[in-house]
């Protein structure tokens, strides 16, 4: 990339570390298509074949089921047009919320490639590395998008043959909304497998305002941060973290169930 000046060189690192960065979700998802088929990249309509306006869309894809790309190809673009598959999505770039089943356009300036991630997902990322086993990962950091849905997250040792004698993790986060204007996140594990990191950064996207409280595992959380529509929280690996008094700015849309591909693609609530 550095042939092409040092704008290109810039961009180019951004979306490198976003890849080690994403590497926890594609790792999952990798792993789901090796036992079942479901493939990692994939159409728009695959998880909404009823929606026949996604047939024809060859410029944009999903990455797993929690990510859409809606990449610029046409030299010089600054901008685009996309027909967002029904449901409620967040821009991954600004955090803003936007209702699907109808057309947008885009603002994409060369060092924004559009992506979009879908209500109720926990999308698991690392810190940045330069490479694989660069140091030790300390600290699984999980952003959070309000909605109400579900992610699994898969993890081993990454190289050996451990897992085929039982040593891996499965997590479950669910997103819900609780009385009393409530926001919850919850993860269950499952598995022998223990992860080097001890430490866990949410990071939730979409609360209105300020909230009143966060809870740990019932207990106020001791080190938490508001700021521009996002709850961070620093914990240790929890079961429960509830946002309470102010309520996500997800509207009715998404306080409806995102519907989630079931182990063949097919659609469950």
């Amino acid at each position: 990339p550095w042939s092409f000046g040092p704008e290109v060189e810039k961009i180019a690192r951004k979306y490198i570390e976003l890849r080690y960065q994403l590497l926890p979700y594609l790792y999952s998802t990798y792993v789901r298509g090796a036992q079942n088929g479901v493939p990692m990249i994939r159409p728009t309509f695959w998880d909404d074949p009823s929606d026949t306006r996604l047939y024809n869309q060859d410029d944009a894809y999903m990455v797993g089921d929690a990510l859409l790309v809606a990449p610029i190809l046409e030299q010089g673009a600054t901008k685009r047009e996309l027909y967002l598959p029904r449901g409620v999505w967040y821009n991954f770039w600004t955090r803003k919320l936007i209702d699907g089943s109808r057309t947008i356009e885009l603002e994409a300036p060369l060092d924004q490639m559009p992506i979009f991630v879908r209500a109720g997902r926990v999308v698991p990322m690392w810190p940045v590395t330069q490479y694989v086993g660069e140091r030790p990962i300390d600290e699984l950091q999980l952003l959070a998008f309000a909605g109400i849905g579900e992610t699994t997250l898969y993890e081993d040792a990454g190289d050996g043959l451990s897992y085929k004698n039982g040593d891996y993790r499965y997590s479950y986060f669910s997103t819900k909304f609780l009385p009393g204007g409530q926001f919850a996140v919850e993860w269950r594990r499952a598995g022998k497998y223990q992860p080097a990191y001890k430490k866990v950064r949410l990071e939730l996207v979409g609360i209105s305002g300020d909230p009143e409280m966060v809870y740990v595992d019932d207990q106020a959380a001791p080190l938490w941060f508001f700021e521009n529509s996002m709850v961070e929280v620093l914990s240790s690996p929890f079961s429960q973290v509830r946002i309470v008094g102010k309520s996500p700015d997800t509207s009715e849309a998404a306080k409806t169930v995102v519907r989630r591909p079931g182990p063949s693609g097919d659609q469950t609530s």
